[in-house]
């Protein structure tokens, strides 16, 4: 029986890239899971994601079934004796990363491909990564600072996109997520297009959030309706809540979220 590895791409763009590698099984991985409400359960998720892109992404419920779930089926039904995951360091291709690898448990040999080095995901490796997932997708977030002081060392930067995403809560002193607050600078540095404050969000990002111009454009209709005083409500990975109750904040002086209820 032929050895099999299965290659997935983070998104149609990067397919090219791999097929010019000569590699022969590769699949596209097309969810944005760091944007919008997710759960734990892989058909709770399917459920809430398809809803929430349908809206948020202009989609259909028929299109998203051939693009996301039918390309999911492949992945965890085919017979693959190794997967290679080609996904970056930004929280954006991170989340998905954590996903799949948690559905991928009896897949014998698993990589990750990640700014030019491979690392193999051993016992260890794949519980932890399976952890970072569920508390992701939970509805604790305290529960990722604790997880985040066991990462082993080669899992570092996983570690690094968590903390990022941490810091995507409320700031107790701006009110802003750490997204929100980059979109603040730029058009305090006079940026009023969205096109410009697209361009200048990514180079000034440098490669932490990953976010394409959707989920830019929506940080920023986001920071345009709390300046209103009519925030809009907020989708942090499992947690949802709006700004107007209580709700959790990022603490850059304690380095921790805090629950805020004044």
């Amino acid at each position: 029986m032929a050895f099999l590895t299965l290659h997935i791409a983070q998104g149609d763009a990067d397919v090219a890239r791999l097929r010019g590698y000569g590699f022969e099984h590769i699949l596209p991985w097309r969810e944005a899971l760091a944007d919008g409400p997710v759960r734990q359960r892989v058909d709770e998720l399917f459920n809430t994601r398809r809803q929430f892109v349908t809206t948020a992404y202009s989609s259909s419920s028929n299109e998203y079934e051939t693009s996301v779930v039918s390309i999911f089926h492949q992945i965890t039904h085919g017979q693959w004796n190794q997967i290679v995951l080609h996904f970056d360091s930004d929280l954006f291709c991170c989340v998905n990363f954590m996903f799949l690898v948690s559905t991928l448990s009896s897949v014998d040999r698993l990589v990750w491909d990640v700014r030019s080095s491979q690392i193999e995901l051993g016992v260890i490796d794949r519980a932890f990564i399976s952890s970072c997932w569920r508390v992701y997708a939970g509805t604790d977030p305290t529960s990722i600072e604790d997880l985040l002081r066991q990462a082993p060392p080669r899992l570092l930067i996983l570690a690094r996109a968590l903390e990022a995403h941490v810091r995507r809560f409320p700031n107790v002193r701006t009110g802003l997520g750490r997204p929100q607050e980059i979109l603040e600078e730029l058009i305090a540095r006079g940026l009023t297009e969205d096109e410009d404050l697209v361009q200048a969000f990514i180079t000034l990002d440098n490669n932490t959030y990953g976010w394409g111009n959707v989920q830019i454009l929506r940080e920023l209709r986001s920071l345009r309706a709390l300046q209103r005083g009519s925030p809009l409500p907020v989708y942090l990975g499992g947690t949802s809540q709006i700004t107007t109750g209580p709700h959790w904040k990022w603490d850059p002086l304690k380095k921790r979220l805090v629950w805020w209820d004044e």
